[in-house]
């Protein structure tokens, strides 16, 4: 299949910053599309379950009929399975102009399109918002796998227009060497002193998992750099009045990294964190250079964390390193009060 067009970014739908990609229209041949013509768009949803058919995993159970739930150890991971299969959703209704079809996890749309513009913005918005949606309606929250479809007698599917895999090459003998030291580093978190460290691998390892468990990598990218900011607090408290950048430009500094290092892979997760939809609400569309900043930054920053990190836990079991010392914040006092409150409102409901 060829490339046929890249669409455009436009504020047709509003998406959240982290989820703004650029995306094509890829059509066999190199095929060109004709308009006006005639339209069909398929969106194909995961998971299965709430869309009938063989269930997976999830929280959705079909009635009538026997179903057992097996669960999974210390995870609580469970999953159903159904003394017979249920049929896939099948059905369809019509709109002026438009007919829409529900064939088990695929949604089929039927209907005209003037110009290359109007079906952009069609599936664009069809794409970002049945899902959330149908948050609203199921039990499992759904997403979309796959866009494609037909204009007119030509087929295309509408693909990412480019992106960075996060790949690793190794060797045998490099992973066993990484499970070895990951097992020598163990006497690192047993010491009280270190709880700061602890913190920080803990949102690390949150920031991965994150990363890794959307339907893409910037599903959740808002919470990964949410996380990545918690790494750099956790580590480098402010003292006084200090600022959290400033401890930590410091505490990165007698790590051994340099100005421009700190600036370029650490200090953006905290401006991110504060001031473009990670911590805080932020609906600003940004223009395509501009995103292009965030989208470079995102794509590389587990990676130089994750360095930080093994040289930091190097460097304190060296005896290099010292985390900052923790003390109870005051903030713990008034979240005392806020759970004293919850309690009171769960004891007499």
């Amino acid at each position: 299949m060829g490339n046929f067009q890249v669409k455009k970014l436009q504020k047709v739908f509003y998406v959240f910053t982290y989820q703004v990609r650029e995306r094509k229209f890829v059509t066999a041949k190199g095929q060109n599309f004709v308009f006006p013509n005639t339209i069909e768009l398929i969106f194909s949803f995961l998971p299965l379950q709430p869309f009938g058919g063989k269930p997976t995993t999830g929280r959705t159970i079909f009635m009538p009929g026997k179903s057992k739930i097996r669960f999974g150890g210390p995870t609580a991971r469970y999953s159903v399975k159904l003394a017979k299969p249920i049929k896939p959703l099948k059905f369809s209704f019509e709109e002026t102009g438009r007919r829409i079809e529900i064939q088990g996890n695929k949604l089929h749309i039927h209907e005209k399109s003037d110009s290359q513009k109007l079906l952009d913005e069609r599936v664009e918005k069809l794409f970002f918002a049945i899902p959330i949606l149908l948050s609203t309606e199921f039990a499992d929250p759904p997403y979309v796998e796959k866009v494609y479809g037909k204009v007119g007698k030509v087929p295309f599917e509408w693909v990412m227009a480019s992106y960075k895999p996060y790949l690793r090459l190794t060797k045998i003998e490099d992973q066993q060497n990484s499970i070895l030291t990951s097992w020598k580093r163990l006497n690192v978190l047993d010491i009280p002193q270190n709880s700061r460290i602890v913190a920080s691998l803990h949102y690390f390892h949150v920031a991965c998992r994150l990363k890794a468990a959307g339907d893409s990598p910037w599903e959740f990218m808002a919470e990964v750099i949410l996380n990545l900011c918690k790494v750099l607090e956790a580590l480098f408290p402010p003292t006084g009045e200090g600022k959290s950048m400033d401890s930590a430009r410091e505490g990165l500094e007698n790590l051994g990294y340099s100005e421009t290092e700190i600036e370029r892979d650490f200090i953006p997760a905290i401006a991110l964190r504060n001031n473009i939809d990670s911590a805080h609400v932020d609906l600003s569309v940004f223009p395509r250079e501009q995103l292009k900043v965030i989208i470079n930054y995102t794509d590389t920053a587990e990676d130089t964390f994750q360095k930080m990190l093994q040289r930091l836990i190097a460097k304190t079991q060296e005896g290099q390193y010292s985390p900052a010392p923790y003390g109870e914040p005051k903030i713990r006092q008034l979240a005392e009060k806020v759970i004293e409150k919850m309690a009171k409102f769960i004891n007499n409901s």
